[in-house]
């Protein structure tokens, strides 16, 4: 679960982070790169961000859905982070609840003694 929520924070939000920071060097320019390092940025922001759609375009073309939808990537992917977190939470305090039904991870008392029907030794 950890792991999903690094790779859709890494791989997928790192393209605004980029395009953002790209934006910040455009109104406040640097010498970095001979004064380039704006572009840069911005350059590679909107690759990643191209690719990213176009990707995410085209798994939802293959599973019936409008390419579209892809474009909605932000609101859905915070979305996607927010189920995580949740599930996340439910796994550390080890209460679910499902339609109305509450469950609790319970320890049992008998983890010390064998099986029914098992041979102890």
């Amino acid at each position: 679960m950890l792991g999903a929520v690094l790779a859709l924070l890494l791989c997928c939000y790192t393209g605004y982070l980029a395009l953002a920071f790209g934006l910040y060097r455009a109104f406040v320019p640097s010498h970095a790169m001979w004064g380039y390092a704006r572009w840069a940025w911005l350059a590679a922001s909107l690759v990643h961000l191209g690719l990213l759609t176009f990707f995410l375009g085209t798994m939802y073309h293959w599973s019936g859905n409008p390419r579209r939808n892809a474009l909605a990537f932000p609101v859905a992917g915070s979305m996607l982070l927010a189920i995580f977190f949740k599930a996340l939470k439910m796994c550390v305090t080890k209460k679910v609840e499902w339609r109305g039904t509450s469950y609790s991870h319970v320890m049992a008392d008998t983890l010390g003694t064998p099986a029914h029907g098992a041979k102890a030794g």
